[in-house]
């Protein structure tokens, strides 16, 4: 089951047991304003980048990918 009319996404970005094709497939379905990453810590900046640009690239149009920072306050829908 797919959730319909999301705002904001905690788009799980990697995962041992997931694939980067997978996560894009999901974003693809729900298909929300804003994605936000989460499950990244692991990754390197380099390794990271790549993963927010295939959300970003491949994702549905009209979907926002803002990946947040640590230690810095944002609003996801601002």
């Amino acid at each position: 089951m797919v959730p319909a009319d999301v705002d904001v996404l905690a788009l799980p970005l990697w995962a041992p047991w997931a694939k980067s094709a997978e996560t894009v497939d999901y974003l693809r379905a729900v298909r929300p304003a804003v994605a936000v990453p989460i499950h990244d810590g692991p990754l390197q900046p380099a390794a990271r980048g790549m993963y927010v640009g295939h959300a970003r690239t491949l994702g549905p149009e009209g979907s926002e990918v803002r990946p947040l920072d640590a230690g810095i306050a944002t609003d996801p829908l601002g």
